[in-house]
């Protein structure tokens, strides 16, 4: 997690906010093939506030067709829910690093009890 501001929306066209002010962004429709099928939402927390960092106040996460909400993944050898481990290994190769990624920051939240421990 670089700390660096990033402007995940690029456009307000889609968003929702919601009463609580955050920002919520059906991103994009993703089907892994022969997978799950998701749907890529974006989160900014504070809205309009910013700074929008990636992984404190703006994260991307994944809903399946059940509604289960997890982190994305795309890799067809992945299926929702996922474990503990893989949500590990996601957070350590995108949140934590210096790519400036969202992903495997809500697993991380996830697998730490819904507290942001990093």
């Amino acid at each position: 997690m670089s700390g660096a501001k990033y402007d995940a929306f690029g456009t307000a066209n889609g968003s929702f906010v919601i009463a609580g002010g955050a920002t919520l962004r059906p991103y994009y429709y993703y089907k892994v093939e022969d997978c799950d099928v998701q749907i890529v939402w974006l989160i900014d927390i504070n809205a309009q506030k910013g700074p929008n960092i990636v992984g404190r106040d703006l994260f991307v996460m994944c809903s399946d067709i059940n509604g289960l909400l997890d982190e994305c993944v795309y890799d067809n050898t992945k299926h929702y829910p996922l474990t503990t481990d893989e949500r590990e290994e996601l957070y350590e190769q995108n949140c934590i690093s210096d790519i400036n990624s969202a992903g495997g920051c809500f697993g991380k939240i996830l697998n730490d009890n819904w507290e942001m421990k990093y």
